[in-house]
C-alpha cells in the first residue's frame, strides 16, 4: 500500500517570470486590438463625413467643403496607419522581448489615452506596462 501514495510530491515551482511574460503577452495583443478600434472608428467618421451636407446658414461652398471632406478622409487614413502600424510594430517588439518595444508601448498607451473612446483601454494598457513583474521581466536576461 505505501508504494501507491507518493510522498512530499509538490508542484515544480512557478517561473518567475511567467507573470511578466503573461502581462506583455496581454499588452500586445491590446494594442493589435486597439489598432482595429481606431480603425473601426475612424471608418464610421469617413462614412458619417461622406454623407454630411453642412446646413445653408454656415455659408460653405460645396468646392470648399469638398475639399475640407478630402482633407479629413487623408487624415484619418494616415491616422489609422500610424497607429495600426505602430501598435502592430509593438506588439511584434514586446513578443521578441524588446526594452524600445516596451518604452515604445509605453507612448504608444499615453497616446491613446488622449483619444476619446480608447482612453481607459490606453490608460489600463500604461498601468499593465509600468508594473513591476513587467519591468523584471524585461531586465532578466533569457
Amino acid at each position: 500500500m505505501r508504494g501507491m501514495y507518493r510522498e512530499n510530491v509538490a508542484p515544480p515551482p512557478p517561473d518567475p517570470r511567467e507573470a511578466g511574460r503573461q502581462a506583455v503577452k496581454n499588452c500586445a495583443m491590446m494594442q493589435v486590438g486597439l489598432a482595429g478600434l481606431h480603425t473601426v472608428t475612424l471608418l464610421l467618421l469617413v462614412v458619417q463625413f461622406a454623407v454630411y451636407k453642412p446646413p445653408a446658414a454656415l455659408g460653405i461652398s460645396p468646392e470648399d467643403f469638398h475639399e475640407w471632406r478630402l482633407v479629413m478622409l487623408l487624415a484619418a487614413i494616415a491616422y489609422v496607419v500610424v497607429f495600426g502600424g505602430w501598435g502592430a510594430l509593438n506588439a511584434w517588439g514586446l513578443g521578441k522581448k524588446s526594452k524600445v518595444a516596451r518604452w515604445s508601448s509605453v507612448v504608444y498607451a499615453l497616446a491613446t489615452v488622449m483619444t476619446c473612446c480608447a482612453a481607459p483601454i490606453g490608460g489600463f494598457l500604461l498601468y499593465m506596462l509600468l508594473r513591476k513583474d513587467v519591468a523584471e521581466y524585461f531586465a532578466l536576461g533569457d
